[in-house]
């Protein structure tokens, strides 16, 4: 990394671990979940500071090496050190962990969190990261592209099958790098005597760490707070490593999940420290 002194070019040694070690303090100490995509071989993927979250690439039901040239990971390692990842829908590629309460972000109402990563896209829909399971009756939360592309997250009730989404209103371009990250305050929804779509309305959608216009919905109208389920968190889809659904296909790096509803300052340096990992500046 170059920097200027009294006219003069001079270099400064750049370590990626100070921007790693930031972004986890603005995440909190709260159910706090980061994957900086450190390794490049094996199976392994290990989550980075708080909480202990191994994740494991894989197809549909088998464990796959990142390093395994007969698939499409094909890891990059970027200017920080950390490594972009290569989805391939069509082969059903995804990380899956396990099943944490940590992970589950339903309570009286719901509990805030924020979730997000760098991205992408190659097709204009599928799932980024999620704890999402509808063949097992246990939806919670998913961040996923929907047609357009545009970047959303639905929250689920999956006991009445009722959802809130809050998701962009102007669609975002294919083959271009972006950060996304989806806040919620932990509203709950109006089935629970709240105002109409009042968990959408609690969302708050940055792109490349400057908040958007969002678009709300629901289905049913009756949808209270997620219920914790027996699923595990899953990176490029959603379901179980078993039948993979929803596939994402592109790139993607730095992929966060924390409880909390991160400021806007939060989010903006997210962003800034992330492209520079990443070497996007």
């Amino acid at each position: 990394m170059a920097i200027y002194v009294n006219g003069r070019d001079q270099e400064r040694h750049y370590d990626p671990f100070e921007d790693l070690d930031a972004i986890l303090t603005l995440l909190g100490t709260t159910n706090t979940f980061f994957w900086p995509f450190l390794e490049s071989t094996g199976i392994d993927v290990q989550s980075y500071g708080e909480e202990d979250a191994p994740l494991i690439s894989g197809e549909a039901g088998t464990n796959v090496e990142l390093n395994d040239p007969a698939t499409g990971w094909a890891p990059f390692k970027h200017l920080g050190g950390v490594h972009s990842y290569h989805f391939e829908g069509a082969d059903d590629q995804h990380l899956h962990g396990g099943d944490a309460a940590k992970l589950s972000f339903n309570g009286t109402t719901d509990a805030a969190f924020s979730v997000g990563c760098f991205f992408y896209a190659e097709a204009a829909t599928g799932t980024l990261i999620s704890k999402y399971d509808a063949a097992g009756t246990a939806r919670e939360w998913r961040l996923h592209l929907l047609a357009g592309p545009d970047l959303g997250l639905e929250l689920f009730q999956d006991i009445i099958l009722d959802s809130e989404t809050a998701q962009t209103t102007t669609a975002l371009s294919l083959r271009q790098w972006y950060s996304g990250v989806i806040t919620y305050g932990g509203a709950g929804g109006d089935g629970g005597g709240g105002a109409e779509k009042q968990a959408a309305n609690d969302m708050i959608i940055y792109i490349d760490g400057v908040a958007v216009t969002a678009t709300v919905s629901e289905v049913g109208g009756a949808y209270v707070d997620m219920v914790g389920g027996a699923t595990g968190v899953m990176i490029g889809a959603n379901d179980d490593n078993a039948a993979p659904a929803n596939e994402f296909t592109g790139r993607m790096g730095l992929p966060i999940l924390c409880g909390k509803q991160m400021s806007a300052v939060n989010v903006a340096e997210y962003h800034a420290r992330g492209k520079r990992l990443l070497g996007l500046d």
